[in-house]
């Protein structure tokens, strides 16, 4: 499954904030950060979870987590 520019950018976003050792982004802060809203940040998830880049937690608000296949297309070429 390929994903599109605005879930890199959302992946990309997701990536910075672990690189930086902070805790997961919340959707709300998702949204914050790409401009746009809590339920797009959402679909963004979902769509991510469907690809394999992301996975969730089904405790807590800050329940997203990166794989490693997310990580790969993270990294500069």
């Amino acid at each position: 499954m390929t994903i599109g520019p605005r879930q890199l950018k959302a992946l990309k976003t997701l990536h910075s904030n672990e690189r930086r050792g902070h805790a997961p982004l919340t959707r709300t802060e998702l949204g914050a950060r790409m401009g746009i809203t809590k339920v797009s940040a959402h679909l963004l998830i979902d769509k991510l979870e469907a690809a394999g880049m992301v996975t969730r937690v089904t405790s807590g608000h800050r329940n997203v987590f990166m794989t490693d296949a997310g990580r790969v297309l993270c990294q500069p070429t």
